[in-house]
C-alpha cells in the first residue's frame, strides 16, 4: 500500500529540478492530480473533508486545494492517463518530452510484450525494457510493483535484478487511524548503501513524512 502516492510524492520533488513524465495506468489523471494536490497543499481527501469542501463548510479546506492546484501549475510534471502502457508508448512519451524522470504506474498493468510467453515473461521483459529506456534517453525510470504474500516481487524476481534501487513500504503498525507508520526498505542501492527508513505515511494528506 501507498506505492502509487510514494511514486506521486518523488515526482512533485523531482520536478522541482526538471521534467517528470507521470503514466498512470491504473488511476485517471485526474486522480493522480488530485493525490498531487493533496500533498502540495495538505488538503485532507478524507470522505468526510470532501464533503464539507463541496457544502462550503470548509473555507480553509478550499483555499488548501487552490493553493496546491497552483502550486502544481507551475511544474513541469506532465500526468497521462494511459491504459495498460506498452514499452513502446513510454518510448514514445520519452522521445516526446525528454523528461528527467519518467513514472510508469504500475509494472504489473503494462501490456504483455509480444514475445512473452508466459506472466513471468511478461513481468520480466517489461522490467527489462524499462532499464533499457532510462539508458537510451538519459534519465530515471521509477515504477511500482504489487508483491505477493511473502512481501516479494508478483510474478517475477527479474524487477529486482534490473533496477538500481528497490525499495519496499512495510507497515509497521495499522489500527485503521488515517497515519500509518511504515517502514521503507531500501533492500538494492547499486553503487550506494541500503537502509531502512521509518516514516508516517499520512493516508488523507497522500504524504510519507519523516518521523523526525
Amino acid at each position: 500500500g501507498g506505492k502509487t502516492t510514494l511514486m506521486v510524492q518523488t515526482a512533485l520533488k523531482m520536478a522541482k529540478h526538471g521534467k517528470v513524465v507521470f503514466v498512470s495506468g491504473e488511476m485517471t489523471a485526474s486522480q493522480i492530480v488530485a493525490v498531487a494536490v493533496s500533498h502540495l497543499g495538505q488538503v485532507d481527501m478524507s470522505p468526510e473533508a470532501i464533503r464539507r469542501r463541496k457544502t462550503n463548510q470548509d473555507g480553509d479546506g478550499i483555499a488548501r486545494v487552490k493553493a496546491g492546484l497552483e502550486a502544481l501549475k507551475t511544474l513541469p510534471l506532465y500526468i497521462v492517463d494511459h491504459k495498460a502502457p506498452s514499452l513502446a508508448d513510454l518510448n514514445l512519451y520519452c522521445q516526446q518530452y525528454k523528461p528527467a524522470l519518467l513514472v510508469c504506474d504500475y509494472l504489473q498493468i503494462m501490456k504483455s510484450p509480444e514475445n512473452a510467453q508466459n506472466r513471468e515473461q511478461e513481468v520480466a521483459k517489461n522490467a527489462q525494457g524499462l532499464k533499457s529506456i532510462a539508458m537510451e534517453h538519459d534519465c530515471a525510470v521509477m515504477t511500482g510493483s504489487q508483491l505477493n504474500r511473502d512481501g516479494q516481487t508478483r510474478e517475477s524476481d527479474a524487477p529486482f535484478h534490473h533496477c538500481d534501487v528497490f525499495m519496499r513500504i512495510e507497515p509497521r503498525d495499522d489500527n485503521g487511524s488515517v497515519d500509518l507508520n511504515v517502514r521503507i526498505n531500501v533492500l538494492k542501492n547499486r553503487g550506494g548503501i541500503t537502509r531502512s527508513v521509518d516514516a508516517l505515511f499520512r493516508r488523507h494528506l497522500a504524504t510519507f513524512a519523516s518521523l523526525k
